[in-house]
């Protein structure tokens, strides 16, 4: 019967005492391989006495140390299997007395999970509501992919789409990396562009060009770019007024290949839109479920748990930097 001891951080210790029968095994073993490795003159290999073999190995005390090195593996294995251990790392081990062999261990295991009753946690369902806003969004995004484009000579304005060619520039007139595009498209007041940017496009008319200084935001992608001043070269090298299709039983029929009613239409999204945010709200539940077990589990992570993630996390810092 092993008595185990709990360490803080999830470490146990218990201390062996080896049984005579162990330690007659542990001498058969030790006997039986060192007959197969050991070569002395005037005997076949595996047929040395005992005593000789001693006498050749360096004495009682020599073999006894060989002994130990398969008693305390073997019995420690034993134990852990029999107390069904979970064992994390290799044990420290402290041996006591010789003959019989007695030895201490400490050895961190998985730690020992209490969970609370989770039975009772309940997180409560939020009420879905689809309003008709959002409705309407959808069907706005619809018009704007059936949409037809008119050209026009007149001065932009907010909705339009332009192609401009733009470059950018120090203030001392270099060129900067990556500020430069031609005709490139852009629907005005969608804000696809740096802040300030579509304003400035605004009153421009076809093949007009200005130039004007706009300052990156502080967390752009770009580093160089971020937080910096930038003046831009910009061409409007054409300008079409945005036609959106009416909302009707032909432009629902382009968008969804099937003859249906506007109302049915605008139920189907409805619906649609009901049932990702059902599956979201079931996202939702079930993560703060979890975090609130969680949150109430007692658990005493081991040191070399800690360790280990600590040394992936080094590792793969390393590895991101060298990408």
């Amino acid at each position: 019967m092993i008595k185990i001891k709990k360490l803080p951080h999830s470490v146990i210790e218990f201390e062996v005492i080896t049984t005579t029968e162990q330690q007659e095994k542990a001498r058969i073993i030790t006997l039986k391989k060192l007959k197969q490795k050991t070569d002395i003159k005037g005997f076949r290999k595996g047929h040395v006495p005992e005593k000789v073999l001693i006498e050749n190995l360096g004495g009682e005390h020599t073999f006894e140390n060989e002994i130990i090195e398969v008693l305390l593996p073997m019995t420690y294995s034993e134990i852990v299997q029999s107390e069904k251990l979970l064992v994390l790392a290799p044990p420290k081990i402290q041996i006591k007395k010789h003959k019989p062999l007695i030895y201490v261990v400490e050895v961190e295991v998985y730690p020992e999970i209490v969970l609370p009753d989770y039975k009772k946690i309940k997180v409560p369902k939020k009420k879905i509501e689809i309003s008709k806003t959002e409705t309407d969004n959808w069907i706005e995004n619809f018009r704007k992919q059936a949409a037809n484009y008119k050209e026009i000579n007149r001065a932009a304005q907010k909705g339009d789409r332009a192609e401009i060619s733009f470059e950018g520039f120090t203030l001392d007139g270099v060129p900067l990396d990556n500020t430069k595009s031609q005709n490139h498209p852009v629907v005005l007041g969608e804000k696809s562009l740096i802040p300030g940017f579509e304003e400035e496009i605004i009153g421009m008319k076809k093949g007009e060009e200005k130039e004007f200084k706009i300052t990156f935001p502080k967390n752009y992608q770009a580093q160089n770019l971020a937080n910096q001043k930038v003046k831009f070269k910009v061409k409007l090298n054409l300008l079409n007024e945005v036609v959106l299709p009416e909302v009707n039983e032909d432009f629902v029929q382009k968008i969804t290949g099937t003859k249906k009613s506007v109302d049915d239409f605008r139920k189907e999204i409805k619906n649609s839109l009901m049932q990702k945010e059902q599956k979201n709200e079931k996202h939702r539940r079930e993560n703060e479920w979890i975090e609130q077990v969680s949150k109430k589990t007692k658990l005493e992570i081991p040191d070399v748990l800690i360790t280990e993630e600590i040394s992936f996390m080094i590792d793969d810092s390393k590895m991101q930097g060298l990408q």
